[in-house]
């Protein structure tokens, strides 16, 4: 938006009237205008005294007739200049859109399409404005501006003018950290450098940060010169184009045309160089405004080398790795999935199996409420202590690392269990188990994500969340077999399979990824993983009377923190808390406050007034497990089509109705008057966990997809804290308040800023390789 003019401002420029200034850089000032025509256009007013310097005049007409022959794909046209007078000014098209530094400061890295499409859209432009024999010199992002049609670069064609004899004599055309190492130096610039400049710009709008820093200037050159970026959490084969674009020596960098056929998908070593450039240029700009954008992994794919040298094999950058190896390997999807889902279901297993053996335990162990209360405190507050500081670990230093260390320490947790003599041990060991499951839930999840980025995340959520409601609602009865049949210690032991089989394909399927997020993002997660811990112990322990300090204490401290949070996610920026995520894990507590609390109730009842043991009671809950498991696998197709929000919202209105429709059930003497709401509360339930999932990590707060895991699994404990205060054997009262409270959160989750991936597949000019592109379209 253009802010108003300053006294010392033109007010007219040629025939152009200015009627507002839209920015100020170190070439001039950027003013809005409006054409004799009518037309809004944008008019740069140079600060470089050309003076009576004839052969810099001359560069500078010369630079702008070739602006001007540029192919306006993807970029801002230059419409008119004036080089004659004394303050030389060029005018070109208006894009009405934010730059991209400034869209990813506000709404947070690109994933995703998203991402694609701009990467598309600039190694477009720029293979453009190179077919007009220019370099930018300058391609950085806030050049690039995000207008309603598709990204445009702007102010090319005059980096070079001005750079030249007699105009810049104290001032270095470009910023430093989008500097190619040739430009540091002070050698020659070709279009290498304007690639270099693209890689880097790429990586900030994955991150939100400048691949080598934006400390002092010295430091940026130097890491420049002699650090390699890191790439590891784009997509293939994206991050391998990054990558090799990156190289420190400019003829290893591949061409913009080498790019831009690489990531239509009809990537041939050497074909940029055979092949007219025009169909190129408009097959970009097509991909770029087409409603399919082009399959990126075609059979056989391999990205085109550089002329001269032999082509990489497939997903392998040119110039070696900057990672690991393993980081670069595209791993199995289906494979990851599987490892994911069987080792979340195991761990969800493994605590819904422990509430139907605390009668063998008191027993075995000779304890009493408090140590069973222990039981279950220790391992959830040391779960939800864990899964932030987990995640944003693994986002840091890699997630398939640091999962696999998660599932194993599990593992070595659980089966020391069936043997322990001691309630000490056992609560040892129970409080190691919980910080081994935060890790295993929010790291697997966020791995997840990473490995399907498109709209078949949504679908993989969806199976994710299978993976956590049936063991959630079903473990009661498969525990009560094992507990009545083999014995408790079994229990533990049972365990160890399948904690075994979720390794060995995490090993095998998974990939490794991570994402170094905004500088200042520890912040938040230091101020979550404080907030949420002390929030879950104040209402899980209300037992012991709310007046008490020790109960109070932490729930002030956990508001005061929570209020802190808000107000830094609004005013600084970037942000250090992921607000919308935070606000998704929020609503998704208060959606399973319902369903925990009659869930809790109904199992209740079945037991203590009609004197079903716990196998009998789970068979009657089996209902509730298949539509949570049809709903959760139905809520990623779901959401695919209308968004996250809406399948939160029902979720979330349905658990309500549930625990609202209890209420007069509970007091019959039959069960079929309760079958409907069990039914319901399983359908609620599903879509409600499945809608949060797609809502938090369908854009991954940041790009931090371990950090975005970490919010789910505090959303679903704290959901299970909030439950416990509310329980009175002999009250139903509290069914009237959760099922209200759970239809209210609907409203905020349908206000959740969420979409659905944009749609990917091969568009139909592009369904057969023999097909060839449409003709470039005529630009005026």
């Amino acid at each position: 938006m253009a802010g108003p003019l300053r006294p010392e401002d033109p007010q007219r420029l040629g025939g152009y009237e200015l009627v507002g200034r839209l920015g100020e850089g170190g070439q001039g000032v950027v003013f809005q205008g409006r054409a004799p025509d009518g037309k809004q256009v944008a008019v740069k007013l140079l600060r470089v005294g050309q003076g009576g310097d004839e052969a810099a005049r001359r560069r500078f007409v010369r630079e702008l007739s070739m602006a001007e022959r540029v192919a306006g794909f993807c970029t801002a046209r230059v419409l008119d200049a004036d080089a004659e007078g004394d303050t030389p000014y060029i005018v070109s098209e208006y894009v009405d859109g934010p730059s991209l530094q400034e869209l990813v400061r506000e709404q947070g890295p690109r994933t995703g399409d998203d991402l694609l499409r701009l990467a598309i859209a600039t190694a477009t432009a720029l293979a453009a404005i190179h077919e007009a024999k220019i370099v930018h010199r300058d391609f950085k992002p806030p050049n690039v501006l995000m207008s309603p049609d598709g990204p445009r670069v702007i102010d090319f064609g005059i980096a070079r003018a001005l750079d030249a004899p007699g105009t810049l004599t104290s001032q270095v055309v470009g910023t430093p950290a989008y500097m190619a190492p040739e430009q540091v130096a002070g050698a020659p610039l070709g279009p290498a450098a304007d690639m270099f400049a693209w890689g880097s710009t790429i990586l900030y709008a994955a991150t939100g940060r400048s691949p080598f820093g934006a400390d002092s200037i010295p430091a940026v050159m130097h890491r420049v010169l002699h650090v390699d970026a890191d790439v590891s959490m784009l997509p293939q084969p994206l991050a391998s184009l990054v990558n090799a674009c990156l190289n420190k020596d400019p003829a290893r960098r591949p061409a913009a045309t080498d790019v831009l056929l690489s990531l239509l998908g009809r990537a041939v070593p050497g074909q940029a160089a055979a092949t007219e450039t025009s169909p190129i240029l408009a097959a970009g700009a097509s991909a770029v405004t087409a409603e399919y954008l082009p399959s990126t992994r075609p059979p056989g794919w391999a990205p085109p080398a550089p002329a001269g040298m032999p082509p990489p094999p497939a997903f392998a950058p040119w110039a070696g790795p900057v990672t690991s190896p393993r980081r670069e390997q595209p791993g199995v999807p289906g494979l990851a999935l599987l490892a994911v889902a069987l080792a979340t279901f195991t761990v969800i297993l493994g605590d819904a199996m422990l509430s139907a053996a605390y009668p063998a335990l008191a027993a075995g162990f000779h304890g009493g409420t408090g140590f069973l209360s222990a039981l279950g405190n220790y391992y959830q507050l040391a779960l939800v202590a864990a899964v932030l500081p987990a995640g944003r670990i693994a986002d840091a230093v890699g997630r398939k690392k640091v999962f696999l260390a998660g599932l194993a320490a599990y593992a070595v947790t659980t089966v020391p269990m069936a043997l322990v003599p001691g309630q000490t041990s056992l609560l040892a060991l129970r409080l190691l188990q919980g910080i081994a499951a935060g890790v295993v839930l929010a790291v697997g999840l966020g791995m997840v994500r990473e490995m399907f980025p498109d709209r078949r995340g949504l679908l993989a959520l969806g199976a994710w969340a299978a993976a956590v409601v049936v063991p959630m609602t079903g473990g009661g009865l498969v525990g009560g077999v094992i507990v009545e049949y083999l014995g408790w210690r079994i229990m533990f032991l049972a365990l160890l399979a399948p904690l075994v089989v979720a390794g060995v394909l995490g090993l095998i399927g998974t990939r490794e990824s991570r994402s170094r997020g905004p500088e200042n993002g520890a912040l938040g997660v230091v101020l979550l993983s404080l907030m949420v811990p002390l929030l879950a112990y104040g209402l899980r322990h209300q037992y012991t009377g709310w007046l008490q300090v020790r109960i109070l204490l932490p729930l002030a401290v956990a508001v005061v923190l929570g209020v802190v949070g808000v107000v830094l996610a609004l005013t600084v920026r970037p942000s250090p808390l992921p607000l919308r995520a935070s606000g998704g894990a929020a609503v998704l507590a208060l959606g399973l406050f319902p369903a925990y609390l009659t869930v809790t109730y109904v199992s209740y009842r079945l037991q203590v007034n009609w004197g079903f043991s716990p196998i009998g009671t789970g068979v009657r809950l089996v209902p509730l497990v298949l539509t949570a498991l049809v709903f959760a696998l139905a809520g990623g197709a779901l959401a695919g089509r209308f968004g996250p929000g809406p399948v939160l919202a029902g979720g979330c209105a349905v658990t309500g109705v549930a625990a609202l429709a209890a209420y007069p059930a509970a007091k019959a003497d039959t069960y079929l008057l309760l079958l409907p709401v069990v039914a319901l509360l399983g359908a609620g339930l599903g879509a409600l966990v499945t809608g949060a999932a797609t809502a938090i990590l369908g854009e991954p707060p940041d790009g931090l997809a371990g950090l975005g895991g970490g919010l789910l699994q505090a959303g679903l404990v704290l959901g299970t804290a909030l439950s416990v205060p509310s329980f009175r054997p002999f009250s139903l009262t509290p069914l009237l308040v959760a099922g209200v409270i759970g239809i209210v959160a609907a409203v905020p989750a349908l206000l959740l800023r969420s979409r659905p991936p944009e749609r990917t597949g091969p568009p139909p000019a592009y369904a057969s390789p023999q097909m060839a592109p449409p003709a470039p379209v005529p630009w005026q």
